[in-house]
């Protein structure tokens, strides 16, 4: 399937689950806390946050009620978004299959008491 629903002609895009939704943000922290990942794509979510606690709206809440909210979710989403499609791809896949973070190189000695 394309991930794309067809309704009368019109090819709507597909909406994802909450399971999806919440592995997308599982997928940024883990990004996030890798050190391949290069420091100016992770300031993409950091400014999305920024812009969420900020007191600039595109469509503020005190006129729109819960609606204001829309413009928040939708930065914090889409940043989400360009962020993971922009870290290095194979960091994205290790990831993905559950390899995380890059391997620990270190020396170590055995002491013997």
């Amino acid at each position: 399937m394309s991930g794309e629903s067809n309704t009368g002609g019109l090819s709507l895009p597909r909406r994802p689950s909450l399971r999806e939704i919440i592995d997308q943000a599982k997928l940024a922290l883990h990004l996030l806390r890798d050190s391949r990942v290069p420091m100016w794509q992770k300031l993409i979510p950091g400014l999305a946050l920024v812009y969420l606690f900020s007191p600039i709206d595109l469509v503020p809440e005190m006129m729109f009620g819960p609606l204001g909210m829309i413009d928040d979710v939708t930065i914090v989403a889409l940043a989400i978004r360009i962020f993971i499609k922009l870290a290095p791809e194979d960091v994205v896949a290790d990831h993905r299959a559950g390899g995380g973070d890059e391997p620990i190189s270190t020396s170590y000695r055995v002491r013997e008491d």
